[in-house]
Parts: C-alpha cells; sequence; structure tokens
C-alpha cells in the first residue's frame, strides 16, 4: 500500500473516531444509531480501500464487498437526512439562525461525500470487479 494511501485511512479513521466522541457528547441531539451507523460506515470505507490495495484481502472479500459497498454508499445517502436535522438542533440550541443550521448541516454532509470519495471510487471498483464486470 503506497503511503497515500496509509495516509488517508489515518486521515479517515481519525475524522471517524473524532466524530463518534464528539457526537458521544451530545447525546440530546445525536442518536446514538446514527452515530454507530457512521462509524460502521466508515470501518467499511476502510476495509474497501484496504482491500483495494491488498489482494488478500480483495479475494477474501470475494462478493461481499458488493453488500459492503451497498451498505456504506446507502448509509451515506440515508444518513443526510438525520445529519441536517441533528444540526438544525444543535446551531439552534446555541441561539443561531434557520438557514445557519441548514449550511452546517449540508457543509458537514459535503465534507463527508468529500473525505468518502477515495474510499467509494476503491469501493466500486473493487465491487464491480466481485460481479465480474
Amino acid at each position: 500500500m503506497p503511503w497515500y494511501a496509509t495516509a488517508y485511512l489515518l486521515l479517515l479513521g481519525a475524522l471517524a473516531v473524532a466524530s463518534w466522541q464528539f457526537a458521544d457528547r451530545l447525546p440530546e441531539f445525536v442518536p446514538g444509531w446514527l452515530r454507530n451507523g457512521d462509524l460502521l460506515a466508515a470501518a467499511g470505507q476502510i476495509v474497501l480501500t484496504c482491500a483495494y490495495w491488498n489482494d488478500g484481502l480483495r479475494e477474501a472479500l470475494g462478493i461481499g464487498a458488493v453488500p459492503i459497498f451497498g451498505a456504506v454508499v446507502g448509509w451515506m445517502l440515508f444518513a443526510v437526512g438525520p445529519a441536517v436535522e441533528t444540526a438544525r438542533a444543535l446551531v439552534s440550541a446555541s441561539g443561531g439562525s434557520e438557514g445557519r443550521a441548514v449550511l452546517h448541516g449540508y457543509a458537514g454532509t459535503l465534507f463527508a461525500f468529500v473525505v468518502a470519495t477515495p474510499a467509494l471510487f476503491c469501493g466500486f471498483r473493487i465491487a464491480r470487479a466481485a460481479l465480474g464486470m
């Protein structure tokens, strides 16, 4: 695995743990299923990225890469709504405006998709190869 892939995985893992810890401190705003789902999605992204660079892991996953990739993408799309609602509740509780709350929610979601783009690329390539395409 090249150094930049290792650096990306370390960044992805650090952001996932930091996000989970931040959300864990705000249980009245962030439900447990949302923070745990985000952590599992990050773990799936890490596994898919590692499998892209490691032939043994890729072969071990086999067709299992397809549901992992599907679950990661599905979770990311599903979690947009709850993430925006959580940001809305947090900003409103701190006295911010409704527009600012929505902006925070969508900016955080955009950031998550930008950070996940390399992992999604790796997952897509592995899932496609597992299907024999």
